[in-house]
């Protein structure tokens, strides 16, 4: 499969980040493929959402009992005396899932506490929740610097991708919604020289 990254070039004088310089559709047959338009928006980890939605109870009751984030929880140091992770570790934006359901909702850890280091780079954790009348339902999570919805859809749903590194080398992931679950749809990394010109 055919396919090449479209790079997206800030100043040279500004700190390369993956997120910020590259974005995830590509020129294949496919999933991720180009789409007339702008981009679909680079939503980064340590960047605020610009448009931040309150997060609903039980979604803040679901990522308290995660065991991975009570683990961070309990191994952080500056939550002195805090019994169960304050919500406001976590931010959430409202997005477009399906077209006859209502908007999703993509959270992400917004507290330092609940990182880790993937290589050097800050990578943290991203929920995708679909609203059924039920309330939320989880989707799909990653840990992750940056994460995209993409234009493309795969049964009913955006595809997404996920992409983390640091100057020299960046790596991304495609998952498509398949057999009722998102599942690993293609792996792609990046090799650059600081001086090096975007692929045309």
């Amino acid at each position: 499969m055919r396919g090449i990254f479209v790079l997206l070039w800030a100043s040279l004088m500004l700190p390369i980040s993956a997120s910020s310089q590259i974005t995830c559709e590509r020129e294949i047959d496919g999933p991720g493929k180009e789409v007339p338009g702008p981009p679909a928006p680079i939503f980064e980890l340590p960047k605020p959402f610009e448009r931040p939605a309150a997060l609903p109870s039980h979604v803040l009751a679901l990522l308290r009992t995660d065991e991975q984030n009570a683990d961070k929880f309990d191994a952080c140091r500056s939550r002195e005396n805090l019994a169960e992770i304050p919500a406001k570790w976590f931010v959430a934006t409202e997005i477009k899932m399906a077209n006859d359901e209502l908007p999703g909702l993509l959270v992400k850890a917004a507290d330092s506490c609940l990182w880790s280091k993937m290589d050097r780079q800050d990578v943290g954790e991203f929920w995708l929740f679909r609203q059924a009348p039920t309330g939320y339902q989880l989707m799909f999570s990653a840990t992750t610097e940056a994460f995209q919805l993409l234009h493309t859809h795969t049964g009913g749903y955006p595809d997404l991708c996920t992409s983390w590194g640091e100057f020299g080398e960046f790596f991304q992931d495609i998952y498509t919604f398949q057999e009722g679950k998102y599942l690993p749809y293609l792996h792609s990394s990046l090799t650059m020289d600081f001086f090096q010109a975007p692929p045309k």
